[in-house]
């Protein structure tokens, strides 16, 4: 049997933190491309999704709502995406 070498691995203590790394690492490239009701795709980048997911978390610590227990319902969509990771 081969030995491979490992891919490096990178341990976070927070999701701030990869969020910081990513953007680092990709800053605006696509991160995510979704596709509106008529098929026309809409491409966001790791610093426009890092920004929602950060000003979301914004929203709910102004509202009183950081460590809260919430529910996230809606259909799959970037804006559920910001919601889970906000």
């Amino acid at each position: 049997m081969k030995n491979y070498a490992l891919n490096p691995v990178v341990y976070y203590k927070t999701f701030r933190e990869l969020l910081e790394d990513a953007v680092q690492k990709n800053g605006d490239n696509t991160y995510i491309t979704t596709y509106t009701r008529h098929g026309k795709p809409v491409e966001r980048s790791y610093r426009q999704a890092k920004h929602d997911m950060c000003a979301f978390a914004g929203f709910l610590t102004e509202n009183a709502l950081a460590g809260k227990h919430i529910a996230i319902v809606g259909e799959n969509s970037y804006e559920w995406i910001v919601a889970y990771f906000g």
